[in-house]
């Protein structure tokens, strides 16, 4: 029963603390409902504004051509075309063997017969061309 006692004589006021904390970080008060939300909040002498940017809205795209369908059909499905365009220059086996490792170890749904076509268009990348 002390012992009960004794963490409730801590407990208490360490919630009576973080309470106290707790409204004074929040400043004390809520926003009245319905009012417009401000845009600055200054507490402590520090005004923080809120503001917007605009992001790009250029989005990565493959290189046009046969090479787009190709890679778009077989690849995109689990791989982003950044994933796909920021690859380190590979040779042309080292290229079959990941399609053949697609295929067999994560079940990609890539039909053999398009694998020289599908080499041809992942060396053709700007990623893959000699700087």
């Amino acid at each position: 029963m002390n012992r009960q006692l004794s963490l409730l004589a801590f407990a208490i006021p360490a919630l009576l603390l973080f309470l106290a904390a707790a409204w004074m970080v929040l400043g004390g008060h809520r926003p009245t409902p319905g009012a417009a939300p401000s845009s600055a909040i200054t507490m402590g002498g520090t005004s923080l504004k809120s503001t917007s940017i605009m992001l790009p809205a250029n989005e990565p795209s493959l290189p046009g051509g046969p090479a787009t369908e190709i890679v778009t059909n077989n690849c995109t499905a689990c791989h982003s075309v950044e994933m796909i365009t920021m690859q380190p220059p590979l040779d042309t086996t080292t290229w079959g063997a990941e399609i053949t490792k697609m295929r067999s170890v994560y079940h990609a749904r890539i039909d053999e017969k398009d694998d020289p076509a599908l080499v041809k268009a992942l060396m053709g990348l700007p990623s893959q061309q000699p700087r």
